[in-house]
């Protein structure tokens, strides 16, 4: 995504550089005090009382000031309120379990499968199937049931869109409420394997299941 320019206001004097963005939400400012290498930044949020400060750092050149205002801004001001085009990709790119760094913002708005590292249960990770949302640096999944979990990225181990036909655990058909999985069936699931191999049916009878239904 091309970012738009943010309107910085500029202010110079023989001791000090600033720029500063203002708007009825926050005020990003970034300050060098003449010194080629030091850029200290801040964002103050304006929208309680009284105004506090949600982030600052210091680096060693403008833009990676800038870098560091935006993806704040991005991944903390709602979608509705515009400041994402400023950030660009920096909205919507998060860390992963693996360290990879990943763009989600293909998946918002698409029913997907998650599958998430548990710290309760290491051994055996959870899958959440649902529609994608961000929202202040957190993955929201809002399930059929309308519960929505809320997943710290770092612990999402893999996502995949749910009627993607080139991925193995795609829910390939849903007749009424029976509903059959494309994958193994796991100790837990009360549902059981499908006359296809490979497959896990559930029927409208079933219990809850707390692989497929979470």
């Amino acid at each position: 995504m091309e970012r738009k320019a943010v309107p910085w206001v500029f202010a110079d004097s023989p001791l000090l550089k600033a720029w500063t963005w203002s708007t009825p939400h926050f005020e990003g400012k970034i300050l060098s005090m003449g010194s080629k290498d030091s850029f200290t930044w801040k964002v103050v949020d304006k929208t309680g009382s009284p105004s506090t400060v949600v982030g600052a750092g210091e680096m060693n050149n403008f833009a990676g000031a800038e870098e560091e205002i935006l993806e704040l801004i991005g991944k903390s001001y709602p979608l509705n309120l515009g400041y994402q085009v400023f950030a660009g990709d920096l909205a919507t790119t998060f860390m992963l379990y693996n360290n990879k760094k990943v763009d989600l913002a293909a998946y918002l708005g698409s029913n997907v499968i998650v599958e998430v590292f548990d710290k309760r249960n290491p051994a055996q990770n959870l899958t959440i199937v649902g529609l994608f949302a961000l929202s202040h640096y957190k993955v929201h999944i809002k399930t059929d049931r309308n519960n929505v979990s809320i997943i710290p990225p770092e612990f999402i181990i893999d996502i995949r869109r749910e009627f993607d036909p080139t991925q193995m655990e795609e829910k390939i058909e849903e007749a009424g409420s029976r509903r059959v999985f494309k994958q193994e069936w796991v100790k837990g699931c009360t549902g059981h394997p499908g006359f296809m191999v490979g497959t896990v049916i559930h029927n409208p009878s079933d219990e809850f299941c707390p692989i497929h239904d979470i």
